[in-house]
């Protein structure tokens, strides 16, 4: 089977009502945390998000499947408005990596690091 290209997905999603264009450029990344658990809780309500260990792979722990991960990382692109290319997902596959991700992608983020969130 062919794999579905992310990027395409986000592009469409982009061209589409155009209500995306409500990213703050003072956010913290504790907003980027909370936006990423908000994200992770829309493809699995059921799973404890602060059990989630946050340097492990997120699909493992979640028990979710790609079509889910993919949902997941729309679901960010459509709250944040960014463009995550396809070369980027493996980036995304632990809560550490999706916060240190998206944080460098973000327009100006004011970001206050915890030392205890930065593996992954």
């Amino acid at each position: 089977m062919k794999r579905f290209s992310l990027l395409f997905a986000c592009s469409v999603i982009s061209t589409k009502g155009g209500s995306a264009q409500r990213i703050a450029t003072t956010m913290t990344e504790s907003d980027i945390r909370e936006i990423v658990k908000r994200a992770l809780s829309n493809i699995a309500p059921e799973i404890d998000l602060d059990a989630i260990d946050p340097g492990k792979d997120l699909r493992e722990q979640m028990d979710i499947d790609s079509v889910d991960f993919l949902n997941f990382v729309i679901g960010l692109h459509k709250e944040l408005n960014i463009e995550i290319p396809d070369a980027d997902v493996a980036k995304l596959t632990t809560f550490n990596g999706c916060v240190a991700y998206l944080t460098a992608r973000l327009p100006n983020p004011q970001t206050a690091r915890d030392s205890t969130h930065q593996s992954g």
